[in-house]
C-alpha cells in the first residue's frame, strides 16, 4: 500500500473535507431568486447539519440516519428542478426554429434573429448543464457522511443557478422572438400599404 505525502499518517483516520465550495455567483442567484421571486430556499450548511443533530435528538435517529434523511431531502430538490426545467428544452427549439424561419423568409434585419437564436442556445447550454448536474450523495450504496450533505447542498445551488440562468436567457430569446415577429408584421402591412 502506498502512502501520499498529502494524506496524514496511516495510524490517524482520515479528517473529513466538510467544505464544499459553489460559487459566490451561483449563491447570489439562488439568494436572489429565494428572495425576491418566490423560489426555493436552500438552507446553509450550518442549519442542516444542526437539523441533523436535532433529528438525532428529538426522534432518536442514528447519526447515519439522520444525514441520510437530509441528503434524501436535497436529493428530492435537484430532482424537482430537473422536472421543472425540462419543458424549457423544447421552448429552446421553438425559439430557434421561429427564428430561423422568420428570417428565411422576410426582410426582417438578420441581426434580430441571431440574437434570438444566441440566447435560446445558450440557455439551452445553462439547463443541460442544470439538468446533468448531479446533486446527491457522492457514493451510492455506502451510508451518507457530513460530507455528503455538503456535496449534495453545493451541487444543488448549482443546479438552481444554472437552472434559472438559462431560463432567463430563453426567455429573453421568446421575447426577442416576439420582437421579431412584430417587426416582420410591420414591414408586411406597410408593404401592402
Amino acid at each position: 500500500m502506498t502512502h501520499r505525502a498529502d494524506d496524514p499518517p496511516l495510524d490517524q483516520p482520515p479528517q473529513p473535507a466538510i467544505e464544499a465550495k459553489t460559487r459566490p455567483v451561483y449563491e447570489h442567484i439562488v439568494r436572489f431568486r429565494s428572495k425576491y421571486l418566490a423560489g426555493q430556499a436552500i438552507p446553509s450548511l450550518g442549519a442542516l447539519i444542526s437539523g441533523i443533530e436535532e433529528r438525532q435528538r428529538l426522534l432518536g435517529d442514528t447519526a447515519e440516519r439522520a444525514t441520510q434523511a437530509v441528503v434524501e431531502e436535497l436529493e428530492q430538490a435537484a430532482a424537482a428542478i430537473t422536472v421543472r426545467i425540462a419543458p424549457l428544452v423544447p421552448t429552446c427549439g421553438l425559439v430557434v426554429a421561429g427564428a430561423g424561419v422568420i428570417d428565411r423568409f422576410t426582410t426582417t434585419p438578420p441581426a434580430l434573429a441571431l440574437s434570438a437564436i444566441g440566447l435560446a442556445i445558450a440557455g439551452l447550454y445553462f439547463i443541460a448543464v442544470a439538468m446533468f448536474t448531479h446533486a446527491g450523495r457522492r457514493t451510492v450504496g455506502l451510508a451518507p457522511l457530513q460530507e455528503d450533505v455538503a456535496f449534495a447542498r453545493a451541487r444543488l445551488i448549482k443546479k438552481e443557478a444554472n437552472a434559472q440562468l438559462g431560463l432567463a436567457l430563453i426567455l429573453l430569446g421568446l421575447v426577442v422572438l416576439v420582437a421579431l415577429i412584430i417587426n416582420s408584421l410591420e414591414l408586411n402591412i406597410n408593404i401592402t400599404i
